[in-house]
């Protein structure tokens, strides 16, 4: 039996899998760019002041999440936010905040003009 059919058939469907695989890409994504060897957003402490305004945010630790920690809250939806270090959520440049300006949660698919708390206040 080829590997990737094994492994689509073991890991791949489960969607605790899939969302701790994204987590783990998101950490290493992040320690990347804390070393320099990925670049982060240009306006990214814009944005973390931002998420230390936001509804969403935590404090696990005396670190500040969005949302609750990843791992209390494996099923979320965007709206409950990632569970990721605000200030990480921040340097990564494709990211978007999952709340609008309004403090809704930002409709899926992410709409081509983007109304999220970052975009709306990188536009004025």
């Amino acid at each position: 039996m080829p590997l990737r059919s094994l492994v689509s058939r073991s890991c791949c469907p489960s969607p605790v899998w899939k969302s701790l695989s994204k987590a783990a890409a998101r950490a290493a994504g992040a320690r990347m760019r804390a070393v320099g060897v990925l670049r982060s957003a240009d306006n990214w402490r814009t944005r973390l002041a931002i998420c230390r305004t936001c509804l969403l945010r935590t404090v696990s630790n005396g670190v500040s999440l969005c949302g609750p920690p990843y791992l209390r809250q494996l099923h979320r939806t965007p709206a409950d936010g990632c569970g990721c270090r605000c200030e990480d959520k921040a340097k990564r440049p494709a990211e978007h905040c999952p709340l609008t300006i309004q403090g809704r949660p930002l409709p899926t698919p992410h709409p081509a003009a983007c109304t999220c708390q970052w975009c709306a206040a990188n536009a004025d």
